[in-house]
């Protein structure tokens, strides 16, 4: 086996991120950073792909043997494995991934798939606020819907950039959901 230096993790990680064509030459070349966990961001690449929605690189991961946490079961949409996993042990409706902070209820707002949030919530998750952010980056409505319907404590809560989910829209334009938030009393 082959010791990595965090250096080699980190850039494998950050192409984890946004990158499949590097992360597929980096794989191919490293075996051994299929799972190796990033210690600053502490992060491995499939929670990376996971917590951004990069479906693809998440896949590919898979396929090369990452495994398949609830987390990005979550985000892929995946939800008859989301049912397993919480039915093998319910508290992982509190899972979290990336960063040891970004929850499954998050992932499954990334997947704009509203029985997955659902399920996670009939198990003991807690609606997590930022889930609305990444139901407006990803332009899911109904997602966006059903979180204002189900529990966001707070609709004007800042993401990582400092702005809240009706800048984000607007920034992004996405107008439909700037409407739903505008609606909702979103500043």
């Amino acid at each position: 086996m082959v010791a990595l230096s965090q250096e080699q993790i980190t850039e494998f990680v950050q192409a984890a991120h946004h990158n499949l064509p590097v992360v597929q030459s980096m794989l191919a070349e490293q075996p051994e950073l299929l799972d190796a966990r990033q210690a600053q961001f502490n992060e491995t690449a499939i929670e990376a792909a996971a917590h951004i929605g990069r479906q693809d690189i998440a896949e590919y991961l898979l396929e090369q043997g990452a495994p398949l946490g609830i987390c990005t079961a979550a985000m892929l949409g995946r939800l008859e494995t989301v049912r397993h996993l919480l039915q093998k042990d319910p508290a992982q409706a509190q899972a979290f991934g990336a960063h040891g902070r970004i929850s499954a209820f998050y992932h499954a707002a990334i997947s704009g798939d509203t029985e997955i949030t659902a399920l996670l919530l009939e198990n003991g998750a807690t609606v997590d606020d930022q889930a609305l952010h990444a139901a407006v980056r990803h332009d899911h409505i109904d997602m966006v819907k059903w979180l204002l319907e189900n529990g966001i404590g707070d609709i004007n809560v800042h993401n990582f950039n400092d702005q809240t989910p009706l800048q984000a829209a607007i920034e992004n334009g996405h107008e439909a959901i700037a409407t739903v938030l505008r609606g909702h009393g979103a500043e």
